[in-house]
């Protein structure tokens, strides 16, 4: 297989074809070099398991694909986000051994939000993991229900992207009983894979923040990058669901309130953030008081064992009966208290897509910028409008002018409601209208990663959502590349995606491979 080549000016853009997943390569120009030696970039490796769009490609086809065309050497990789569809392809193992350890990688881009020096990353991410704990005991407890059905399968669901697989869940829930969850824990795939990579790379992690001055990318004519998110403002990491003219589709915003936190409140045992508990106080009885309770039992004489003994029988006799005895069911709220696990376990998912890395490039002759969003939701978006970054010649560059120079955007969370905010031009927030408002518009194409029927016939989720994909054909006058869709058709007046002269119909096609394994685009640095 032959190298994959950077343009003589600008980024060849590969997306891979593996299913519901990002795995994205760039290749940039070397300063000095031919075109069969460029400096690449991987953006993410992962796939959702059994959303393969063909047969005969998986995630470990495109790894041997990555491998074949960098000559096993790969200076950049991004990972945006700790989901599965994200990142456990640098996990995905052949014959017991890891696929991608055959590839050398030069340094690691992360997140603020990964950074263990951070305090307020680990806070963050000791809340996150503590909720992500009740629900993956709540998962355990609505899988023994046999009316929780559908809500058992949607929590199941949400807790693959993520953990892993059924058995990576058990192994977290038993690693969380043992303390604090680490940053890698044996058998889970996510973690795995990212501290696979922080060993791996030769240079080692760097943690990016938004905001930060512009850098080069060492090795191009002067491609430089710019950090966009996420937010380190923890309302707008929290704020997960488009309101108003902002969204494609109108749609409730779901808060972790009520009895979403009073869920949470019981799966933990003890009150949440907000003090909420689904007990009134005086039904309660506190966890301490019962520790308390069995320490006067051993003052008495008892053992521990036979203290916590009688704890337990007290709560079988008052609370679920015993036979002979009186019936005392009625008690018990049973797993009713369960129905909010659904609705938690998706907002966790939103809240991890929301602490997504962004990142745009600016490429050095032309000023075009190419836009990387993750999964990044309505919080990280707004939080770029009054973004600034310092250049490296001393310069400003502010986030209107950057995303106005945008001609290449990959599609946010496959395409979905939350991902790609509405708007215009005028609006006071980032949007799509702000992309490419001040770069010709025959230049302003889109990449969609994302397997439609699996994700609608298979788990119910409307991605890609037709408004956004209608909206970006509009902008795009058709050049949207999506990975389900074999070929790119021209587009039609009649189709009202405005269209093509036979001259931009050329470009578009002499810029793009559509192949088995991957779409790419070749944006030119002129």
């Amino acid at each position: 297989m032959a190298r994959m080549k950077a343009p003589p000016s600008g980024a060849r853009i590969r997306m891979y074809r593996q299913g519901q997943g990002d795995c994205f390569l760039i290749a940039f120009p070397r300063s000095g070099a031919s075109p069969d030696n460029p400096v690449y970039l991987l953006i993410d490796c992962g796939i959702m398991n059994g959303s393969e769009i063909r047969d005969d490609v998986d995630v470990a086809t495109v790894i041997d694909n990555i491998h074949e065309c960098t000559n096993g050497f790969i200076d950049y990789v991004v990972v945006t986000h700790e989901h599965a569809d994200h990142v456990n392809g640098f996990n995905k193992k052949r014959g017991g051994k890891r696929i991608f350890e055959k590839i050398d990688v030069g340094q690691l881009w992360l997140a603020w939000t990964e950074d263990g020096d951070d305090a307020f990353a680990n806070d963050l991410r000791d809340r996150f993991n503590d909720q992500l704990v009740a629900l993956a005991e709540a998962e355990h407890r609505l899988r023994a229900d046999t009316a929780s059905g559908v809500r058992s399968q949607m929590v199941s669901q949400l807790l693959e992207l993520e953990i892993g697989p059924e058995a990576e869940r058990r192994t977290f829930r038993d690693a969380a009983s043992t303390g604090p969850i680490p940053f890698a824990i044996d058998g889970i795939t996510n973690k795995r894979a990212i501290k696979f990579l922080r060993d791996h790379a030769e240079a080692g992690p760097v943690f990016l923040r938004p905001g930060q001055t512009a850098f080069k990318i060492d090795g191009t004519e002067g491609a430089l990058t710019f950090v966009l998110g996420p937010p380190r403002d923890e309302t707008m990491l929290l704020s997960l669901d488009p309101v108003g003219d902002e969204e494609f589709h109108a749609r409730h915003t779901l808060k972790l309130s009520g009895e979403a936190a009073s869920f949470y409140a019981a799966m933990t045992k003890t009150p949440g953030a907000a003090g909420v508990s689904p007990f009134a106080p005086r039904f309660a009885t506190l966890a301490k008081d019962v520790e308390h309770q069995g320490s006067r039992e051993v003052d008495k004489g008892w053992s521990s064992d036979d203290a916590h003994d009688r704890i337990n029988a007290y709560h079988a006799r008052t609370y679920y009966g015993t036979a002979g005895t009186r019936d005392e069911t009625w008690r018990r709220i049973d797993s009713q208290w369960l129905e909010m696990a659904e609705p938690l376990a998706l907002r966790l998912n939103h809240e991890v897509n929301n602490t997504s890395l962004v990142l745009a490039f600016e490429l050095p002759e032309s000023g075009k910028v190419l836009l990387f969003t993750g999964d990044a939701q309505r919080g990280n978006w707004l939080s770029w409008s009054t973004l600034s970054w310092q250049r490296p010649d001393g310069g400003t560059t502010h986030a209107r002018d950057l995303l106005g120079r945008c001609v290449f955007y990959k599609c946010g969370h496959h395409g979905s409601h939350n991902a790609t905010l509405n708007g215009n031009v005028d609006s006071d927030y980032a949007n799509l209208a702000w992309l490419g408002k001040d770069a010709p518009d025959d230049e302003f194409v889109a990449m969609v990663p994302v397997h439609s029927k699996w994700a609608n016939e298979k788990q119910g989720w409307n991605h890609p959502l037709p408004a956004i994909v209608d909206a970006l054909m509009k902008k795009a006058r058709g050049r949207v590349l999506l990975n389900d869709v074999k070929r790119v058709k021209r587009p039609k007046a009649s189709d009202g995606h405005g269209k093509l002269t036979d001259t931009e119909w050329t470009a578009f096609k002499d810029q793009s491979i559509e192949a088995k394994v991957y779409k790419e685009y070749v944006v030119l640095d002129e």
